[in-house]
């Protein structure tokens, strides 16, 4: 299943006042959402039975308990009232946002809220369309792909950063917990860039108070979310509080040399974040980083040897907790056999239960009285939540072999076949874990070329079909990014089968969007 979202055309950069230049530098585009649209046509001209197409209007407030619990009530405030500041400030050539934001990255306008009010509605429509087995719409299809923006792997509680607002992959996680019991998921992260916001939340959810965050993140409670759940919720002397359900692990392959650690942005601290490999504290974080390679032969040996640690690790996370959930289990069946013989066996008053021997020797004792009032009250075990992982993929395609060189001008990148034999991989861990439930959401991918071809790679890959190697070709992609021109015209007389081709792929992939942004 293929979820778009429409409304998130609705972002889009109003300063009028900049350069030539400056706007060209604007990445982030709505435009961006038509080579995504041209690569999920590829896809769905190959493989129809496979896909299904849906526009998602749905919208959600950026109240709601699952977006406060991950950025708190301060942060939505903040977006909202920037926005319906920004007209008047970007009518009178006004910077829209404040000083000390990254404004190269971060841009706002009056719909901009409505955007993000899709991404939250269009990530519930997602979530519900996995995981709701008695009324969900679409019941035959277990993977979803979502076509959002803007990102959000770079948002951490509330800091904006690298394109993003909220952090789009912990809210769909978070809506998952709280709407269908998931305890448990795994972040796949194949963005060029290290989500940092993405993996501070991690250390969030674990009760941990990072360093690099500045947040509200307990303002959630001032909605009396789980209130009494949270209510011992403070820091101590080691920083560690409460966690946050559900357990989330972090798994990122991505260059260090780019943003957020890249020269001119690096810190020490970032470089470290970047690079943490951790298994324990109730944490699971793996950043495995990208090298160079000569040809695809090399890359596959770097994939087997050293990327697919994202994958293997992944997977012994969810084994460890799987079989923690099977000696809990174990514990409450022993538990519960103690509590029903001791019952049975028990001299049962006012509620209360005594052993009858305890009760003689209380007979004669002074003491009886209060000890009877107080009682010695048997406690029936809960039992725990069934182990329910979900897999989300945040899937951006930024390190493509196909983006512009200004985004990967660290010369780190992925052939084009690689979303398609990843996507496999997550695939088929998915069938060991989640019964086949994957969530992939779109992160980065900024030139036409990258978006389109890995989109293109990553659906047959989702779709668990294989790639060919033409279909990645630089001759193939040209033709196909020819439909993301403003003004392209359908070629009257194909001189080949991939021109005829392409021109379809183009045609289906233009009508999947509103003509104002064609």
């Amino acid at each position: 299943l293929i979820i778009l979202s429409p409304l998130s055309l609705n972002h889009t950069f109003g300063r009028s006042w900049v350069s030539k230049s400056d706007l060209s530098s604007i990445v982030e585009r709505p435009q961006r959402l038509l080579a995504a649209s041209i690569g999920i046509a590829a896809a769905l001209s190959l493989f129809p039975q496979n896909f299904k197409v849906y526009l998602s209007n749905f919208k959600s407030s950026l109240y709601s308990h699952h977006v406060v619990k991950i950025h708190g009530k301060k942060w939505p405030q903040e977006i909202e009232k920037l926005c319906q500041e920004s007209e008047k400030k970007l009518a009178k050539n006004q910077m829209e946002v404040p000083e000390g934001w990254p404004n190269g990255d971060i841009y706002l306008n009056k719909n901009t809220i409505l955007a993000l009010k899709g991404v939250v509605g269009t990530l519930e429509k997602s979530v519900d369309s996995i995981f709701d087995e008695k009324t969900r719409f679409f019941n035959s299809f277990k993977k979803v792909f979502v076509v959002i923006r803007p990102p959000g792997h770079h948002s951490h509680p509330c800091t904006p950063s690298g394109f993003c607002l909220i952090n789009n992959a912990q809210i769909a996680i978070q809506y998952a917990s709280d709407t269908y019991n998931i305890t448990h998921a795994v972040i796949l992260d194949i963005d060029l860039h290290h989500g940092d916001g993405t993996q501070d939340i991690c250390w969030k959810r674990a009760g941990f108070n990072s360093e690099n965050l500045v947040s509200d993140f307990d303002s959630a409670f001032d909605l009396n979310i789980n209130k009494n759940e949270f209510s011992n919720n403070k820091y101590d002397s080691s920083t560690k509080k409460k966690s946050l359900d559900p357990k989330v692990g972090y798994f990122s392959l991505h260059d260090i040399n780019s943003f957020p650690t890249e020269l001119g942005h690096a810190t020490a601290s970032r470089i470290k974040n970047a690079s943490t490999c951790l298994i324990g504290h109730g944490l699971c974080i793996w950043n495995v980083h990208l090298q160079k390679y000569k040809d695809d032969n090399e890359f596959y040996q770097q994939y087997k040897t050293r990327y697919n640690q994202i994958l293997s690790k992944a997977e012994e996370f969810l084994t460890q907790e799987k079989l923690e959930y099977k000696n809990k289990l174990d514990d409450y069946y022993i538990q519960l056999d103690r509590y029903n013989k001791t019952k049975s066996q028990s001299f049962q008053t006012q509620n209360y239960i005594f052993d009858e021997n305890q009760k003689n020797s209380l007979d004669h004792n002074e003491n009886y009285n209060k000890n009877y009032n107080k009682g010695f009250q048997l406690k029936k075990p809960l039992k725990p939540a069934e182990f329910k992982p979900m897999i989300v993929i945040s899937s951006g395609f930024d390190a493509s072999e196909y983006e512009s060189q200004n985004m990967r001008r660290h010369d780190v990148h992925v052939p084009t076949s690689f979303y398609c034999n990843f996507t496999k991989d997550v695939v088929k861990l998915s069938e060991k874990f989640t019964k086949g439930r994957v969530l992939s959401l779109l992160e980065g991918g900024y030139s036409d070329a990258a978006l389109c071809s890995g989109i293109f790679s990553h659906l047959i890959g989702l779709a668990d079909c294989n790639w060919k190697e033409n279909w990645g070709k630089e001759e193939t992609i040209k033709e196909l990014t020819k439909g993301c021109r403003t003004k392209w015209k359908q070629i009257k007389y194909p001189r080949n089968e991939l021109q005829r081709w392409a021109t379809q792929v183009i045609k289906l992939g233009r009508l999947l969007l509103p003509d104002s942004i064609i």
